[in-house]
């Protein structure tokens, strides 16, 4: 059978293969799935080796798809993060934070694999951040395993910057019943300690989960799935600025 189009994670990709015997789908326990260049965007290749009465069946030789693996796209399926930046006086050249969207994994900065452009605002392209303000930042694709742009903001700030801030996790561990997915509160599952000399936290910092609170808001990746998710809290730009990830552990319900 044909197999969907894949889009590049960073990982290898196996995707699921449906074997069949005319019109009857074979039992996954009579062969068995390897694969190949299936680590980059391009071509994928899949190979089934029969076991059993298959193999003589089937000739003792083992049968092979292609699969193709788009490239990931840049705002969609990688998402840069809002950024503050502490007030230095000098030229800083920062790369803010780049998350999968569907797993919440850090994605490394490679000057092979995306190009970074900041702007003032003025809209003018600049060489880095330098005096307090808020500028425009952006990382656009370079190798084959990217395409497009995600763009986001970067704020030069002395103070309330959420990247100094300590998420004080207080459950460590949670349980994910049916694809449901889960979402830490504040003050029960977590709280922030505050740097000295920073404002104060108001009463109800955050709004509903995705949205934007009086404070921060609050954004939950790879929450669905049993492993690893990232608790993802910003500033709103109004007191607060930038942007820090957590990450907690996500487990199976029984």
């Amino acid at each position: 059978a044909s197999i969907p189009d894949q889009t590049y994670t960073g990982a290898a990709i196996k995707p699921a293969v449906k074997v069949y015997d005319g019109v009857k789908v074979v039992d996954a326990k009579n062969y068995s799935v390897s694969y190949k260049k299936n680590a980059k965007a391009g071509t994928g290749e899949v190979s089934v080796k029969f076991k059993g009465e298959m193999k003589q069946k089937a000739g003792n030789k083992p049968i092979g798809n292609y699969f193709n693996i788009a490239p990931a796209v840049l705002g969609t399926n990688l998402l840069l993060q809002n950024m503050g930046v502490k007030y230095n006086g000098k030229l800083q050249k920062p790369k803010p934070i780049l998350l999968w969207e569907a797993t919440g994994k850090k994605q490394a900065f490679s000057a092979a694999n995306f190009t970074i452009t900041y702007w003032d605002a003025n809209d003018e392209v600049v060489q880095g951040v330098k005096d307090e303000g808020t500028y425009t930042v952006a990382f656009d694709a370079k190798s084959a395993n990217f395409t497009g742009r995600a763009q986001a903001q970067i704020t030069v700030k002395s103070t309330d910057l959420v990247e100094k801030m300590t998420i004080q996790t207080i459950t460590k561990k949670y349980t994910v019943q049916n694809g449901n997915p889960v979402f830490p509160v504040y003050g029960t599952d977590f709280t922030i300690k505050l740097p000295k000399g920073y404002t104060a936290i108001p009463e109800k910092p955050f709004g509903y989960v995705d949205d934007r609170g009086p404070a921060f808001r609050m954004v939950c990746l790879g929450n669905r799935t049993p492993g690893r998710m990232a608790l993802v809290i910003s500033g709103t730009g109004d007191t607060y600025v930038g942007t820090k990830v957590v990450y907690l552990t996500v487990k199976k319900g029984n």
